[in-house]
């Protein structure tokens, strides 16, 4: 059966990575938020888990986190859950696929516009009644299954850092964007680009990044000019409270 452009297919290893990393990045996403108000709800290793670092920064509000849980939330339902997988036989990974995107989705349970809403007003969000936290362990084990969304460069170099369409290969190694090679970036693009790259989509603040290099901006607007593929891929903050990311 022919795919669609906007359909997955469960048995390409790079689509069920780019599942894998959506599905990581959402929860991720929520208890990255959690954490800003709780932070000791779970252990530094089920942090380390789920590659949830920079706890102590305080960079973005928990309003602002909920807001980008729930960006998350539709774009992952958008991708995953609205007819964009194949099928094929019962027994297929698509179905196994599915079963999990609807695991993954319906992991927050609860009223994620109210506590939204609390947060913003400086409240203690209910978080409990908010998603089903005691599968977090039972769905790391189940994405931990798939295959990382890893591409080897062509001189067999695999990625230092990647994104959705970004991929770093290294310092002096060429990038490739939406599945182009582009040039070899400078030492203050590189860093700025691999911080974006692993914080997600939850973006960084221009405070972040100005402890990255202080000409952040000129560094990221240029690149962005410089080739539209890079200018897809790099987002300058807008509505919603997500600051700058790499998509």
């Amino acid at each position: 059966m022919a795919l669609n452009s906007n359909q997955i297919d469960p048995s390409d290893q790079a689509q069920r990575g780019i599942f894998r990393n959506a599905a990581a990045g959402l929860i991720k996403s929520l208890i990255r938020a959690r954490a800003s108000q709780e932070p000791d709800f779970l252990t530094a290793e089920d942090y380390q888990r789920w590659g949830v670092s920079g706890l102590g920064l305080k960079d973005r509000s928990c309003a602002e986190l909920l807001t980008g849980v729930r960006q998350l939330r539709e774009r992952f339902e958008w991708r995953f859950l609205e007819n964009q997988f194949s099928v094929s036989e019962p027994d297929a990974p698509t179905n196994r696929l599915e079963i999990l995107a609807e695991r993954v989705a319906g992991f927050i349970c609860g009223d994620l516009d109210e506590a939204i809403r609390t947060a913003a007003n400086g409240k203690k969000v209910r978080w409990k009644p908010l998603a089903n936290w005691d599968d977090l362990a039972s769905l790391r084990d189940a994405l931990d299954q798939l295959p990382p969304a890893v591409q080897l460069n062509t001189a067999g170099i695999p990625p230092v850092a990647q994104s959705r369409s970004v991929i770093l290969y290294g310092f002096k190694n060429k990038p490739v964007v939406n599945g182009q090679e582009k040039p070899v970036l400078t030492t203050a693009r590189y860093k700025l680009v691999q911080a974006l790259i692993e914080a997600g989509e939850e973006g960084l603040t221009k405070s972040t990044l100005e402890a990255i290099s202080t000409d952040y901006w000129n560094a990221l607007d240029s690149l962005k000019k410089s080739d539209d593929d890079w200018d897809q891929a790099i987002h300058f903050p807008g509505a919603g409270g997500r600051g700058y990311w790499i998509d």
